[in-house]
C-alpha cells in the first residue's frame, strides 16, 4: 500500500547499503516536502518525495532492501506521481541525483524516464554522483 508520508517514515526504511550514509543525513528532509511511503503491514519499504524550486522539479527516494515484490507498485506510483506533478506545477524538467556506484538506483532512474546529464564528482560525503533529468 502507498500512503501519504508520516513524519519519521524515512527513518524506518531499511535502506540498501549504498544509501545508508545518505539516508542518515537526509531522512528528516522528507518530513518537510510532499512525500509518500510504501508500506507492507507496519513495515516502511520506501519513501518518495517531490518538490518544486524555481520551476524545476526535484525527486527524492529511499528504497528499502526488503522492497522486492512491491518494487513494481512503487515504480508505477512514482512514475504517475511525477507526471501528475509536472502537469500540475507546469514544470518542464525534473532532476534526481544517484550515487555513481548504485546500479539499482540508476536502473530505477531510467525506468522512470530519466537520463543522465552530468557527473557530480565528490557530490556528497566524498562520493561521486550522477545527475539525471526528465523533460516533458
Amino acid at each position: 500500500m502507498i500512503r501519504r508520508y508520516k513524519k519519521g517514515d524515512a527513518l524506518k526504511v531499511m535502506v540498501q547499503n549504498q544509501q545508508k550514509e545518505e539516508a542518515i543525513f537526509n531522512a528528516q528532509f522528507f518530513d518537510e516536502i510532499v512525500a509518500y511511503s510504501i508500506v507492507d503491514e507496519d513495515e516502511i519499504l520506501g519513501v518518495f518525495g517531490f518538490e518544486i524550486k524555481d520551476n524545476i522539479g526535484y525527486c527524492y527516494a529511499l528504497i528499502g532492501e526488503n522492497i522486492k515484490g512491491k518494487m513494481y507498485e512503487f515504480i508505477k506510483f512514482v512514475r504517475q506521481k511525477i507526471k501528475t506533478e509536472i502537469c500540475k506545477n507546469k514544470v518542464d524538467r525534473v532532476l534526481i541525483t544517484v550515487k555513481e556506484n548504485f546500479d539499482n538506483a540508476k536502473k530505477m532512474a531510467k525506468i522512470l524516464g530519466f537520463y543522465e546529464v552530468a557527473k557530480l564528482p565528490l557530490f556528497f560525503n566524498g562520493e561521486n554522483y550522477l545527475l539525471y533529468e526528465r523533460k516533458e
